[in-house]
C-alpha cells in the first residue's frame, strides 16, 4: 500500500503541477473581454434626460483628449433593454436608479460611482426626490482605458463645472 502511495505521488504529483502550469498559462495568455469600440473610442450610452449637459462633455472631451465618444441617447429603460441583447457598451450614464440596480444583476456592470446630483432650484424641488447622475462602467470596458478616463473627466475641474452650469453639483463638492 505504501508502494502504491508513493508510486502516485512520484508520478502524479508532477503530472498535476503541469496541468497546474498549463492552466495557468492558458488563462495569462486568454484574450481579454473584447471591448465594443476601438482603443481610442469610448461607447456611451446615456439617459436622454442628460443629452444637453452630456453633450458639452461629450464635445469637450473629445477635443481635449482625441478620443471619439460614440454616445447613444434614449430612456433608461431602452437602453437596458438594448445592452441585455446586444452586450454593447462601455459606460452608461443615467438619472434612473433602478436601471444601475438592473445593470448590476445582469452582470453588465463592473464598477458604479455617482457623479452629481440636481441642485433644486425652487422650494418644490426641494421636496422632491433629487436626480441623482450614476456612471456605470460596463463589462465591455475591461480592456479599454476611455471609461475610466472619461469618469475621471466627469469628476475633475471642466467636468464639475460643466455639470454645474446645467445644474448639478458635483459629488465630490
Amino acid at each position: 500500500m505504501k508502494r502504491l502511495l508513493r508510486a502516485c505521488l512520484i508520478y502524479a504529483f508532477p503530472v498535476l503541477c503541469l496541468a497546474a502550469l498549463a492552466a495557468a498559462v492558458i488563462l495569462v495568455r486568454a484574450p481579454q473581454r473584447a471591448t465594443t469600440s476601438q482603443p481610442d473610442e469610448l461607447t456611451l450610452l446615456c439617459d436622454i434626460e442628460l443629452r444637453i449637459p452630456v453633450n458639452t462633455i461629450v464635445e469637450t472631451f473629445q477635443r481635449r483628449y482625441g478620443i471619439r465618444v460614440a454616445t447613444r441617447y434614449e430612456t433608461s429603460d431602452r437602453l437596458m433593454n438594448e445592452l441585455e441583447q446586444t452586450g454593447r457598451g462601455d459606460l452608461f450614464l443615467t438619472l434612473n436608479a433602478p436601471a444601475v440596480d438592473r445593470a448590476a444583476r445582469g452582470g453588465f456592470a463592473i464598477a458604479t460611482s455617482v457623479i452629481a446630483q440636481r441642485i433644486p432650484s425652487s422650494d418644490n424641488d426641494i421636496r422632491e426626490e433629487p436626480a441623482t447622475i450614476n456612471a456605470v462602467m460596463l463589462a465591455g470596458a475591461m480592456a479599454s482605458e476611455t471609461a475610466p478616463e472619461f469618469i475621471r473627466f466627469l469628476n475633475g475641474t471642466t467636468g464639475r463645472e460643466i455639470l454645474r452650469r446645467h445644474g448639478y453639483r458635483s459629488s465630490s463638492e
